[in-house]
């Protein structure tokens, strides 16, 4: 490893020797740049425990580990093969990591490869294919599933942009519970407004009545919370999540009788 880099990237450099660093960093640009080795760079100064003047010293311990691919704290994902992006698995994976403690000096890097940013590549898909509600609403729940809130609502959103009138109650139930956890689980004016627009088109829905209770919950309204959550779990198929709910309902009943 080299800390020489190409002349196009003393800008960038001259920023960050004052050590006020970002987040996150995006490289793009044509091939043949130094993108790749520009990252490398910048990884292991990023880790070095003696870095001066944008040099990683080379010497120290993380230097060591980092110059023989070991380093804890480095992660990289490319492409699998045969595949045209990044996999969700993968983005998962790599956020699940940077959550965990630093295994050596409390700095923790991660290189992602690719061309389009993820984000992006399900936007073009949500924009081609919107007249093809079966194809979107695919996409929505697998992205829910997988616990990718954010993207999942991209796709929600299309569908009731688009396709409003022919949804049904249960899609306009899951839309809204994406749009809670997106919201990190905060109720939001226009989470509320759904909700109560799930609830006359489809009252029954045992997801959007829990919900219901939640925001009861959050307004410490204790009688209502109770109330949405017995009639939720009336209509609660899953018995795991049936009797999850009845537990938390009797930790109210006896929360109020205290």
């Amino acid at each position: 490893m080299t800390n020489r880099v190409f002349p196009w990237f003393h800008t960038i450099i001259s920023s960050l020797e004052k050590k006020a660093y970002s987040h996150a960093y995006i490289l793009s640009g044509n091939e043949g740049l130094g993108k790749r080795d520009f990252s490398y760079i910048f990884s292991q100064i990023l880790l070095c425990s003696k870095s001066e003047l944008f040099l990683a010293c080379n010497e120290c311990k993380s230097c060591h580990l980092f110059l023989s691919k070991t380093h804890p704290d480095f992660y990289e994902i490319d492409k699998e093969k045969g595949k045209k992006n990044i996999s969700i698995n993968q983005i998962k994976e790599i956020k699940n990591n940077i959550h965990e403690t630093s295994f050596l000096n409390g700095s923790k890097d991660e290189r992602v490869e690719r061309k389009e940013l993820f984000k992006n590549t399900y936007s073009d898909y949500i924009v081609k294919n919107q007249e093809k509600s079966n194809n979107i609403y695919a996409l929505a729940i697998s992205l829910k599933n997988l616990e990718e809130f954010d993207l999942s609502r991209m796709a929600y959103q299309s569908l009731f942009i688009n396709h409003k009138d022919d949804l049904s109650g249960d899609i306009f139930a899951e839309y809204t519970q994406v749009l809670y956890f997106s919201e990190g689980r905060r109720f939001t004016e226009q989470t509320k407004e759904l909700l109560d627009l799930t609830l006359l088109k489809a009252p029954d829905n045992p997801v959007a009545l829990t919900l219901k209770g939640l925001q009861y919950l959050g307004e410490k309204n204790l009688d209502q919370t109770i109330i949405q959550w017995s009639k939720a779990a009336s209509f609660i198929t899953n018995e795991r999540e049936k009797e999850e709910l009845k537990i938390a309902i009797k930790a109210l009943n006896n929360r109020k009788n205290q």
